[in-house]
């Protein structure tokens, strides 16, 4: 890649086009060139999803630990292979484009599935010179995080690893679309419960129906008369008892 185009990279303005590099080995040459003009390389990564205000406070804060901020993206595939079903909510190209558009990030590109693709590859291929990390979900305490990628890391990079920037989390705005939709749906679920308890029941009836000889759906009339018609049944059997017992 040109020296020319390196530097229009970093300048107000420019497209995403021009931003967003999918070929690593570009991206390397980029690095070298930026470090020949002594500045500081900075890379951080993650997917993206539903930007919100977290996202911008870790951005900024990770564009003033150097000069040039990359930011890697992690793709479809690699967000459903790690996140919940239903992830992503927006496509990886929209991701790119919308995070590229943000002020503190110089350079996107793109994390995927597979050896040599993801994040921990493209640390180790272009070495930068502070690699940024949140420590936002996990077992491991924030100490215990920032010292185990830092050990990783030893040789290559510095780790510096932020504490989650707001409140909000990309995670708590799906349980709350999702509680926002369960009781958006409660009043069609209660109708269908009601619908189907009417059914099971009109089945019964019907079971009870063929057992007693009637036919199916006369119960539905009373089963008060049914019970009704079984007693004068049994009077009346009582009765010829009766006068059979008198006659004898």
């Amino acid at each position: 890649m040109k020296n020319k185009n390196a530097l229009r990279i970093l300048q107000h303005g420019t497209k995403f086009q021009d931003r967003f590099i999918p070929n690593w080995k570009d991206l390397c040459e980029l690095v070298v060139f930026y470090r020949s003009q002594g500045l500081r390389i900075v890379l951080t990564g993650g997917s993206w999803d539903l930007p919100h205000i977290g996202h911008t406070r870790y951005l900024q804060k990770a564009s003033e630990l150097g000069d040039v901020l990359i930011v890697g993206v992690d793709s479809d595939r690699l967000i459903k292979e790690r996140k919940e079903p239903g992830r992503p909510a927006q496509g990886q190209d929209e991701r790119m484009e919308h995070i590229s558009e943000l002020r503190p990030v110089n350079i996107v590109t793109l994390y995927d599935v597979g050896k040599g693709k993801g994040g921990e590859a493209l640390v180790r291929l272009i070495k930068p010179d502070v690699l940024v990390m949140s420590k936002s979900t996990g077992d491991k305490t924030h100490k215990q995080f920032a010292r185990y990628w830092q050990r990783q890391y030893k040789n290559i990079c510095k780790v510096v690893v932020l504490e989650p920037q707001a409140i909000t989390s990309t995670s708590n705005i799906y349980r709350q679309l999702n509680l926002n939709g369960l009781k958006g749906a409660q009043p069609i679920l209660d109708k269908w419960i009601g619908r189907i308890e009417e059914c099971v029941e009109g089945m019964r009836n019907d079971l009870s129906a063929l057992y007693s000889g009637q036919s199916p759906g006369s119960l539905l009339v009373g089963n008060n008369e049914a019970k009704g018609k079984l007693s004068n049944k049994k009077v009346v059997s009582a009765k010829k008892r009766k006068v059979v017992k008198h006659a004898k």
